[in-house]
């Protein structure tokens, strides 16, 4: 944007595709960038606070195995919560307000435990299995279930469908938004 490639993209025959596509790929790299920084921070503050034996001891399982058993699902709520947030910024106009909302949706499961209560528990167990308590690793490591038509189901389960069908419903709508549009300042 700042050396206006952008107006050069856009005039061409498949500039606007190509600029859509780059923007979801910066993203995702963004993304993952930010996703191997958490990990790495977790490890190390592990590592220092446990140290090398202390990483390799646990009750059931080492706390290693237990955050290498986590890291896929945090990969999956860091990706659902890009695609989230550019689905969001593709139907807004401003960034103040993309940021606002996309904010918003995101933490909507730490407002309804802490500012919202909700009695109704099929929202309560939805709200559960949103792509932030993936990526905060909530609900990963405990045995919760799901009372779902008569049957009890493991809690992560839920998290790939829910990252699944965040990338089926966002991946088309934000291509087709920032094709035809751009977020201005």
């Amino acid at each position: 944007y700042s050396l206006s490639v952008d107006a050069f993209l856009l005039s061409s025959k498949k500039g606007r595709g190509t600029l859509a596509s780059g923007k979801i790929i910066a993203a995702l790299i963004y993304t993952f960038l930010c996703f191997a920084v958490y990990v790495l921070l977790a490890l190390l503050i592990s590592f220092i606070f446990l140290g090398a034996e202390g990483m390799n001891v646990g009750q059931s399982e080492s706390h290693l195995t237990k955050l290498f058993t986590v890291i896929p699902f945090i990969l999956m709520g860091c990706v659902s919560l890009c695609f989230i947030t550019l689905a969001v910024s593709a139907f807004c106009k401003k960034q103040i307000t993309s940021i606002a909302v996309s904010s918003l949706i995101c933490l909507l499961p730490f407002l309804t435990q802490f500012v919202i209560y909700i009695d109704n528990q099929y929202v309560s167990q939805f709200l559960e299995v949103m792509p932030v308590n993936a990526v905060f690793g909530t609900y990963i490591s405990s045995s919760r279930y799901v009372y779902l038509d008569g049957s009890f189901i493991d809690m992560r389960y839920f998290f790939p469908l829910i990252a699944l069908a965040v990338a089926i419903v966002c991946l088309p709508l934000i291509y087709k938004r920032y094709t035809s549009h751009q977020v201005s300042n």
